[in-house]
């Protein structure tokens, strides 16, 4: 049997037979393409054709090849394995693709995942509105603390400034200014958490990522007493937007935090497995009951009494989104999840 491919009619036919079963890519209704081992495009369905020239190519002469980037992200990735790519020209399009063998040569399978990023961010948005509140509440005692500084700093300032040596003047001062970043940092803390985040993802460093969770809880842990201890012994960064991923490591202290009726240590540890990091959250509270673990990750399943079970949800959705997972590893005796994000390449980190 002569084996062959067709394609769009404007674009020029593929130069050579493809050694598969005979397939009409015109008729395709799925965005598909058909290209070689060194990334060069010999045909397309419509929809794909449409995808990749969104993304920037040119397919007006066959073979034509793809994007470095793009190609060196596939050919990297296990067979079947979905990678996600951005071009560098359009910050709000986000391309999906895994490819598979097709005789010698890789069928592209693409979809565009903006608007799926998109439709996550506004969800998330929602959920950190209703539990801003909690938030704010907790947050209310480190803001009068230095506020209460400033004003007695102040206050001195105004009532003794002739009768103050020059050294006590700059110690006030850099009282001051100690208290006014501690103030600034909480409030900056609160407006990142109203804030909805690109729906794209970009290269995240996680430091700065567990950094920000850690000044965000700070008030709720310091109101339990409980304690929250990172080792972050990676400097890497990964695949994501700050805001999603800061929110993953925020809902898994707090849900840790909110099912312990006794102060409780948090423990988060980093490692590198493959490609991906893997972030453990672990605590020494009252774990999970066994009839509970296979269902934690369902949506509006709580134990809380105020609670709206979206939490685990929405950070297993987030970690999926950007090509990692939320896995569930201890119950017993306190419990352990692990977050497992994609780390970036070199070309994609900042």
């Amino acid at each position: 049997m002569n084996h062959a491919i067709s394609i769009q009619d404007q674009l020029a036919p593929a130069r050579r037979a493809l050694p598969v079963n005979t397939i009409t890519l015109e008729r395709a209704s799925a965005a598909l393409v058909v290209c070689d081992d060194e990334g060069g495009v010999l045909g397309g369905s419509p929809a794909g054709v449409a995808l990749l020239t969104r993304a920037g190519a040119n397919l007006q002469s066959l073979p034509a090849k793809l994007s470095s980037s793009l190609w060196k992200m596939i050919a990297s990735a296990e067979h079947d394995e979905a990678v996600q790519w951005r071009p560098g020209g359009d910050q709000g399009f986000m391309l999906s693709c895994n490819r598979h063998r097709l005789g010698d040569d890789w069928l592209l399978v693409l979809s565009e995942v903006s608007q799926k990023h998109s439709e996550l961010a506004y969800r998330l948005h929602r959920q950190r509105l209703e539990s801003l509140g909690r938030v704010v509440a907790a947050a209310v005692h480190d803001l009068r603390a230095p506020l209460s500084s400033i004003v007695f700093g102040i206050d001195v300032l105004a009532r003794r400034a002739g009768g103050l040596s020059g050294e006590r003047a700059r110690e006030i001062l850099q009282d001051l200014r100690a208290a006014s970043f501690c103030l600034r940092e909480t409030i900056d803390c609160l407006l990142d958490f109203l804030r909805l985040g690109p729906p794209v993802p970009s290269a995240v460093s996680v430091h700065k990522v567990l950094s920000r969770m850690q000044s965000l809880l700070r008030p709720q842990l310091r109101m339990g007493p409980h304690e929250l201890i990172v080792h972050a012994d990676h400097e890497v960064s990964v695949r994501g937007n700050l805001i999603t991923i800061e929110q993953i490591f925020v809902n898994l202290v707090i849900n840790a935090l909110e099912a312990a009726e006794r102060p409780i240590r948090v423990r988060v540890t980093t490692s590198i497995e493959g490609q991906r990091l893997r972030v453990v959250v672990e605590d020494d509270g009252p774990g999970i009951l066994e009839e509970h673990r296979h269902t934690v990750f369902e949506p509006m399943f709580t134990t809380k009494k105020d609670g709206v079970g979206l939490g685990l949800t929405s950070s297993r959705e987030s970690a999926r989104a950007v090509g990692g997972d939320l896995q569930l590893v201890r119950w017993t005796e306190g419990t352990a999840f692990a977050v497992y994000l994609p780390i970036c390449s070199a070309e994609e980190d900042p």
